[in-house]
């Protein structure tokens, strides 16, 4: 899965990389300055650039073009279309949420069928599944050794991991993992929540999972750790957690994991972070890195950039930020990092099955169209959630959605109506000449002559079709092999006087792919115009799509639950947490499921903030000034408090 053509790029990186790209996937990542014992010389890596005290603007821009994905995320990157699959204890208690209470006996699926979910994820054309083998709650779906409340103690003792794994083998269907660091079990009754044992415990966990059991090393596609933990403050670092010792299992275990990191809530130690701004010390970056869009409803910003600056020390604070990756964020920029995003919803408004909510839950084929826009189609990768019931098997509604959405891609996006045209630039490089753009090859692209210079320069590019078609998507690519460096850009037609009229306008991003919709038009001369790029712009591919007429876009009747499907179990009141977040200078907090009685926030001069909340809101935000508050939930008999610090 390696790209030969990267070898020339790779040939600086101590170590080097397999064959085989693995992906491991940490909920909310962070740039770490501690030392790593995987790779030697991170700080000269293609992945992260460490910019000099007083850079210019416009030097940090042209090194930031020049930040490259490692192999491992180039092959994540391919991939494009990924699952998740939330199965486990909540699946038989109507939760999203457990407590970490619940009896072993509840899980008792009465039908469990993997070679059904492989099939599933085959046919709807996902590289990869990642399900939630031990949830917040703490049940583990394999067969571990490190405590009781797992499957050797259920109804049904079948070891879900292993099962799967074989089963996905069969249909080419690489495996991933969800792992829980927050787990409620060992908080109530494991006894080791909030001491260095359970570092110890978890660790144990994460050998079990990479070791071999569940594929060789190398073999398995994403490791998945949540970075929601009630019990603590956002954004502070948690005592009993090392993520540093983490990542070193994982390196260890599966070398070419790509990593979305856990604790993006600090960058690093004061002292590291002020030896970087000071220029004594280099960023370092693993290159295995994946970003987390900033929100699970499948949207995406408006310009998705892979490459990221890091500029200030609460790195993971800003994964809501909706302008995220801007030129304006270079200005106080330390460095820049290869951290693409990957886009997170849910086939369902739920993630787990509930029987009680699931006959109305399932989403409509537009909402999946629009997520294939938001992710695939803007610079971005898509995991999806599906669902098994309670009986152990995906309910036929999501299979059918899935047949849609699969058909809708296939009649939009396989015919390229670009294909036979020519192409004639403003100027281009030998080699690289314009018609490299219309090949159709991965490794192939156009590049303008002479020397570019931001803010001046720009390029163009005329398509011409062998006659008139019409057509209403554009698809454009970068090789993001070399870098990411388009951020201004825009698409004119020739319409039948032969003037010039906007098609695609007020762009910044291109980057891996992307896919721009507009109302149908009917041209055979199209002009794709570079007005602004942070170093001499590659394009590697464009095409036009047209959105076939008759293609099945009805949903399937979900109105009903099959009656098959027991209902949930009847447990004692579920442990759920607020959670409260600042991003920037707003603070949010989410009550889903909570009745609040009373929400106070308070700074430490004593001054209060008005701030309702209905109950069960599922957000309410604020925007604060400067300083620390701390903020208090009534609910019932509980109080949840958490200090908070808002720096701008």
């Amino acid at each position: 899965m390696v790209a030969a053509v990267l070898k020339k790029q790779m040939t600086d990186i101590a170590g080097g990389l397999g064959k085989t790209a693995v992906i491991v996937v940490m909920c909310m990542a962070a740039v770490s300055l501690a030392p790593l014992k995987a790779f030697a010389v991170l700080q000269d890596s293609v992945w992260v650039v460490t910019f000099s005290p007083g850079e210019s603007l416009e030097s940090k821009l042209k090194k930031a073009a020049h930040v490259r994905p490692s192999d491992a995320q180039i092959a994540w990157m391919h991939r494009e279309r990924n699952a998740f699959m939330h199965y486990n204890m909540n699946t038989f208690h109507g939760a999203d949420w457990g407590s970490g209470s619940e009896a072993e006996k509840d899980f008792n699926p009465t039908q469990q069928n993997t070679d059904q979910w492989a099939k599933v994820l085959k046919d709807g054309k996902f590289t990869m599944v990642v399900p939630t083998v031990k949830h917040h709650d703490g049940f583990c779906i394999w067969n571990t050794a490190t405590t009781t409340h797992s499957i050797k103690n259920a109804s049904v003792t079948t070891d879900v991991v292993d099962a799967l794994h074989k089963s996905l083998a069969t249909q080419g269907v690489d495996l991933g993992i969800y792992l829980s660091p927050w787990d409620m079990n060992q908080r109530d009754h494991g006894g080791l929540w909030k001491t260095s044992g359970y570092n110890a415990f978890f660790i144990n966990q994460l050998k079990e999972l990479l070791g071999g059991t569940y594929g060789a090393k190398g073999t398995i596609g994403e490791l998945w750790f949540d970075g929601a933990c009630g019990d603590e403050p956002t954004f502070y670092a948690i005592p009993w957690y090392t993520p540093n010792v983490w990542y070193d299992t994982i390196e260890a275990l599966q070398p070419t994991a790509v990593i979305r990191l856990y604790d993006a809530f600090y960058f690093a130690d004061d002292s590291r972070w002020a030896a970087v701004k000071a220029g004594t010390q280099k960023l370092q970056w693993r290159g295995k890195e994946i970003r987390w869009c900033g929100n699970e409803g499948g949207n995406g910003r408006a310009d998705e950039w892979c490459v990221e600056p890091v500029f200030e020390q609460v790195f993971g604070s800003n994964e809501q930020n909706n302008t995220l990756g801007q030129e304006s964020f270079y200005n106080n920029a330390l460095g820049a990092v290869w951290y693409q995003s990957e886009v997170n919803t849910s086939i369902a408004t739920d993630w787990f099955w509930h029987s009680q909510s699931y006959s109305n839950s399932i989403k409509s084929l537009s909402t999946l169209q629009t997520l294939y826009y938001n992710s695939i189609g803007n610079d971005a990768n898509v995991l999806l959630n599906l669902m098994p019931d309670n009986r152990g098997i995906i309910p036929d509604d999501q299979i059918n959605l899935l047949k849609k959405w699969n058909n809708w891609i296939d009649s939009t996006f396989t015919k390229n109506l670009a294909k036979g045209a020519t192409a004639e630039a403003s100027s281009q490089v030998v080699g690289h000449e314009a018609d490299k753009i219309i090949d159709n090859k991965r490794h192939t692209y156009w590049m303008p002559s002479g020397t570019w210079t931001i803010g001046t320069s720009t390029a163009t590019v005329t398509f011409t079709l062998p006659a008139a078609q019409s057509f209403d998507h554009i698809m454009l690519k970068e090789y993001v092999y070399d870098g990411q460096r388009v951020a201004g850009w825009n698409v004119e037609y020739q319409d039948g006087t032969g003037a010039w009229k906007s098609l695609v306008t007020g762009k910044k991003v291109i980057g891996y792919k992307r896919i721009c919709k507009f109302n149908q038009v009917s041209a055979s001369k199209i002009r794709l115009n570079i007005t602004r790029s942070w170093d001499t712009p590659e394009i590697s591919n464009f095409a036009l799509y047209k959105t076939l007429s008759g293609i099945d876009t009805t949903q399937e009747d979900t109105s009903r639950t099959p009656t098959a499907i027991a209902p949930p179990l009847q447990t004692e009141p579920r442990s759920i947490y607020p959670k409260i977040s600042v991003t920037g200078n707003r603070l949010a907090v989410d009550a889903a499921g909570l009745r609040i009685s009373r929400i106070d926030v308070v700074g430490m001069d004593g001054r209060r903030v008005p701030l309702s909340m209905v109950s069960g809101a599922k957000e309410v935000s604020r925007t604060l000034t400067p300083g620390v508050y701390l903020v208090k939930l009534q609910t019932g008999d509980r109080t949840y408090s958490n200090k908070i610090a808002v720096s701008r």
